[in-house]
């Protein structure tokens, strides 16, 4: 009997060094070639987008892994194993998800805030920004927000160019939302109406306190307001409504179907006013 409990012993350690002997050679083995952005670039159909927007932006000399894998040889070694292997086998399967990452959601959920640090540190770094506009990074580092989530395609800009998403016939108006814009990034925290606020986003953050929604908390008196838009009282009926009046094709320079300010493909005035004619606004 003892001599049983001792061989099963001794089986269960020499299978776990062999896994752990196997586990090692696989990734030396495929460390440098998994290492190198052009791999899975060339290689994955579905990487493509990424690979070609990648080689295009202000990270273009960094290495993939720098960014979406810890620095750990754990989570290296588990990244390898696990995760390019099953990625492997929906590019073989031809099962991929296209388009990658579509929502951004890697960014805000898998991407913590020390990655970016590595490189760029908020204490020894000067932020360039927009005449008129104040971003305080410190308020949003203390809130405990990745700075992915305002910074989700600063290193895969446009990556909706490339094949295969450019040529899928269900993605024409496809493309990838940028969160450094106003109506589709800083609303979803920084906007007074649930119709832009996202969930997801809010509960990110970590403080009690809620993110300011009007103007001046990010721009200061440098920045070009239309007119009257930096009255705090301006989206009163009485105050947009009177300046809509006297000159509705001033404002639909920005928030006609089509232009920066509309509400998705639609005059921006629809969000409130229905489909309301925009003559019949005007008479109102």
């Amino acid at each position: 009997m003892v001599d049983t409990h001792h061989k099963v012993k001794h089986c269960l350690i020499h299978t776990t060094v062999a896994i752990t002997l196997f586990m090692g050679f696989i990734y030396f083995l495929s460390s440098p070639a998994a290492n190198n952005p052009t791999f899975c670039g060339k290689l994955c159909h579905n990487m493509n987008p990424a690979y070609k927007s990648w080689l295009k932006s202000s990270h273009a000399k960094i290495n993939c892994r720098d960014c979406h894998i810890s620095s750990s040889y754990l989570d290296i070694l588990k990244e390898k194993l696990f995760v390019y292997s099953f990625r492997g086998v929906m590019t073989i399967t031809n099962t991929y998800k296209n388009p990658l990452n579509g929502d951004s959601l890697f960014g805000q959920e898998e991407m913590p805030a020390e990655r970016c640090e590595r490189c760029h540190r908020n204490r020894n770094r000067k932020f360039n920004f927009s005449k008129g506009i104040n971003m305080d990074h410190k308020v949003h580092q203390e809130a405990m927000i990745p700075c992915t989530v305002c910074h989700n395609r600063v290193a895969h800009p446009a990556a909706e160019n490339y094949e295969p998403i450019k040529n899928d016939s269900n993605l024409k108006k496809f493309k990838y939302e940028d969160h450094l814009d106003m109506k589709k990034g800083c609303w979803r925290c920084h906007s007074d109406s649930d119709l832009f606020n996202d969930p997801e986003t809010l509960a990110i953050i970590k403080s009690d306190k809620k993110p300011p929604s009007k103007c001046v908390a990010c721009h200061n008196h440098d920045f070009p307001f239309p007119e009257g838009h930096a009255d705090k009282m301006f989206r009163l009926k009485e105050k947009h409504g009177a300046l809509a009046r006297k000159n509705l094709a001033k404002c639909l320079t920005c928030h006609a179907a089509g232009k920066k300010f509309d509400n998705d493909g639609d005059v921006w005035c629809s969000k409130c006013h229905g489909k309301t004619k925009l003559s019949d606004l005007v008479k109102q």
